[in-house]
């Protein structure tokens, strides 16, 4: 099955098959939601609310003019202090979307994506939205894990909670940890802008402004209890329309996630056709008549 067969295989069966694992996509006050696993967050071993890389959910809502973003997570935007950091910090990454149907290794170049943390290791420097984007693996230099295999093994285990012995669930949202989606390789996984072409800014959003927009990741899964819930909006014209996967991980990747979804076309203003355009012989007529008209005011101003 070619990855554009695929994409649309995963569109028709993700409510099925999200609802057998437990997890809960949904289209609720019209935003997109994606739940993603909450124990496959690593942080020194600790998962969950205990981690600090804990990534919960993601919501997406368009509207005629706006595409807003929220993003819940136990990860501070600003990043968590990590001493084994390259600048003592681990950010989140890029927000990385595709309306390829191709996979990310074929797609580098013709990625959109945005950057949103202002202090992460992106090749770009200003927050905005950028296209014509490559991207890169930034996990050596966080201390990250190398492979993402490596990090489904971790996540994958048995852990201890509330006295009893339960099996960890590597999860993606929408996607499966393993999907040929993303790269497997070693450091190679895309997280992070490496270059791009600025398309326009982006504006950060408080609670207040995503409640106001109808955000409540509550409503859809009463688990999405992150410390954090960061959200943007940027205008719709910077993005196309049509099937895309989003993708965002931390700079480690010791947590991410990823939505399946579609933008509509932007709406076209109506033309009201209904008020008749003069026909050509009318208009020369018109134009003949106040000739004539001019011509005898100034003969008789003579």
């Amino acid at each position: 099955m070619n990855f554009a067969t695929k994409t649309l295989t995963l569109l028709a069966g993700c409510a099925v098959a999200s609802t057998l694992v437990g997890f809960a996509p949904a289209q609720a006050q019209e935003w997109n939601y994606t739940i993603d696993s909450f124990d496959d967050g690593s942080d020194a071993g600790q998962r969950g609310a205990r981690s600090d890389y804990e990534f919960y959910g993601m919501a997406l809502k368009e509207t005629a003019d706006k595409v807003y973003v929220a993003i819940n997570s136990n990860l501070n935007l600003g990043g968590e202090y990590f001493r084994r950091a390259a600048d003592d910090y681990i950010h989140y990454g890029d927000l990385f979307f595709n309306f390829t149907g191709a996979n990310l290794a074929d797609s580098q170049g013709d990625l959109f994506a945005i950057k949103f943390d202002a202090g992460n290791d992106s090749g770009v420097d200003e927050i905005g939205v950028y296209g014509n984007v490559t991207a890169m693996n930034t996990t050596a230099s966080n201390g990250g894990f190398s492979t993402m295999r490596s990090h489904r093994n971790w996540a994958n285990k048995r852990y201890r909670v509330d006295g009893q012995r339960v099996r960890g669930t590597a999860s993606m949202g929408d996607l499966s940890h393993n999907d040929e989606y993303f790269q497997q390789g070693r450091r190679a996984v895309s997280n992070s802008i490496e270059s791009g072409n600025y398309l326009g800014g982006i504006s950060l959003l408080n609670d207040e402004q995503l409640a106001n927009a109808g955000l409540n990741f509550g409503a859809v899964n009463s688990g999405v209890a992150g410390r954090h819930t960061l959200g943007f909006s940027f205008d719709r014209n910077l993005l196309p329309d049509g099937d895309f996967i989003a993708h965002v991980f931390a700079e480690c990747i010791n947590d991410g996630l990823a939505m399946m979804g579609n933008l509509a076309p932007i709406p076209v203003p109506e033309v009201d056709d209904t008020v008749a355009t003069p026909e050509p012989g009318l208009l020369m007529g018109v134009a003949l008549i106040g000739g004539l008209g001019l011509l005898k005011r100034r003969q008789a101003a003579a």
